[in-house]
């Protein structure tokens, strides 16, 4: 008997196990922590233990102790699966158990359940949390614990059929306490308000970025009155890509003023065109982590610069491509090589961020794109100038997509990109100036020039150099220019002139009459 008693625990244990796997796998985000000693465990010191240790980023939205035990709310199940993978590491000395727990469902606050009762018009769909500051039973719009509780009790009641939420006139500094809203409840479309309140750094609205927002009214705030039009406009859209309306103006679905383009189909050229301008948003943006959701942890990143001559500028930013320039071609130390490949999506965001802030000149871009079939990536290349904001500077750019069809129920879905990014290569060049688009002519026929042999160097490079100038009428120095920075192999440097005078950047001056 004692030996069936032992099979029974063990199955009830297997089948303890086998249901918190299963709610690991669907929507639990609960973990529990305890000590195999006696350590009194600090909560906030616990977290950032774990998160130091984690595989993957992992954002803890709460902790607290109950019965002896930690109590941890990890931002996805996926988050809460590699805090409980850490199970039998040691803190302070003493091993820690870590598991899934029951999710932590509370009682819906008496007072707030009248509160919400008097105030949504569910005929309407509508939800009026506004002007509430002052009453008697007012929520705490400050404070992160009372917002959870709100967001929890409003997907309680009222499920995802809430659709306009107004939180005007509530003295709102910050949206942190919101940042967790969309764990509550996602509707298809949501309507937001934040008329009157205080609201004066545009980075607050990330917290609500994952918010599918279709109207959003932030009009008599610090961030509308304090700043012009382009720039509120510019900030807002590229944060919340379901948006129609703002402030009551409907926005004009974007189109990419570009020209001269190579598209494979219609369908190909709407969904690059689209991409590209959620991109250039995002990335012209002041702050650029609305691009964090559009790279996974395979995603790549590289960039390489041409920027010769001295600065032009007190705050030129020549150094800082050169220090994350990636040519191969001058980069022999296969580790020196690998440390400038950026590799996944925080290691990509943490760079670009570090890059100057820019303003894209859409008007003179232009855009390359096709499926390749083999492998269902579909490929981007988009060429143009942008002016640095800081020292109004221009910079030539080319950047190479590679994209990747979104994962379902991913952040990227989530954050409303189309695709992932794979492989996001950038050239950062020289602004020579703008031609029109070289169309309809053949390279010229180029003469097969000799490497360059030990014997005799330099008057192999020159024997180079003329025979670049007779194939391109480019002036001595600026062909000497074009070879060094392709390693002085003639074919890589003619396809870099025939690729810049495609690309309408070769001036007048630079060629011989």
């Amino acid at each position: 008997m004692g030996g069936e008693r032992i099979t029974n625990a063990q199955k009830q244990r297997n089948q303890r196990k086998n249901q918190l796997a299963k709610q690991a796998l669907g929507d639990n985000t609960w973990v529990s922590v305890r000590s195999s000693g006696t350590n009194q465990i600090n909560p906030p010191e616990l977290i950032q233990f774990l998160q130091s240790k984690s595989a993957i980023p992992v954002k803890i939205i709460e902790g607290n102790i109950e019965n002896g035990k930690v109590l941890l709310q990890t931002e996805t199940p996926q988050m809460g699966q590699t805090v409980c993978r850490l199970s039998g590491i040691r803190y302070e000395g003493e091993k820690l158990i870590i598991c899934f727990a029951k999710p932590v469902f509370k009682a819906i606050n008496p007072t707030l359940e009248a509160f919400l009762d008097a105030r949504i018009n569910r005929e309407r769909k509508f939800l009026n949390l506004g002007d509430a500051v002052g009453l008697p039973d007012s929520p705490d719009f400050t404070s992160i614990a009372h917002m959870r509780s709100m967001f929890h009790a409003i997907q309680q009641k009222f499920g995802n059929d809430v659709e306009t939420v107004s939180l005007a006139r509530n003295r709102i500094t910050s949206l942190h306490p919101f940042e967790t809203w969309w764990l509550y409840f996602q509707p298809s479309h949501l309507n937001v308000s934040f008329d009157g309140n205080q609201l004066s750094d545009f980075a607050e609205l990330d917290m609500i970025s994952k918010l599918p927002i279709k109207e959003l009214e932030l009009k008599n705030n610090p961030i509308r009155t304090q700043n012009s039009d382009t720039k509120y406009i510019d900030e807002v859209v590229s944060r919340f890509h379901k948006l129609k309306y703002l402030d009551g103006v409907k926005i004009d679905g974007p189109q990419l003023p570009i020209q001269n383009n190579f598209y494979e189909n219609a369908t190909t050229k709407q969904f690059a065109e689209d991409f590209l301008m959620k991109f250039c948003f995002a990335y012209d943006a002041e702050s650029r982590d609305a691009l964090k959701d559009a790279y996974s942890e395979q995603s790549r990143f590289s960039l390489t610069s041409f920027i010769p001559g001295r600065k032009l500028h007190p705050q030129d930013t020549v150094g800082t491509y050169r220090a994350l320039n990636r040519n191969l071609h001058h980069i022999q130390d296969e580790d020196k090589a690998a440390k400038f490949l950026k590799i996944g999506g925080d290691e990509i965001l943490s760079t670009l961020r570090g890059l100057p802030r820019t303003q894209h000149q859409l008007a003179e871009s232009r855009v390359d794109s096709f499926l390749i079939k083999e492998t269902g990536l579909l490929y981007i290349g988009f060429y143009g100038y942008f002016v640095e904001v800081v020292t109004q500077t221009k910079k030539a750019f080319s950047r190479n997509f590679l994209l990747t069809p979104v994962q379902s129920g991913s952040a990227a879905a989530a954050a409303g990109w189309g695709a992932t990014v794979l492989s996001d290569q950038l050239n950062i060049r020289s602004y020579l100036g703008h031609l029109p688009h070289v169309t309809g002519s053949a390279a010229p026929a180029v003469p097969a020039a000799p490497a360059v042999t030990p014997q005799n160097p330099d008057a192999t490079k020159e024997q180079m150099v003329n025979q670049l100038m007779q194939a391109t009428k480019l002036k001595a120095e600026f062909a000497q220019q074009c070879l060094n920075d392709n390693a002085w192999q003639f074919d890589k440097a003619m396809q870099a002139f025939q690729g810049l005078a495609t690309q309408g950047l070769i001036q007048p001056q630079m060629l011989n009459p």
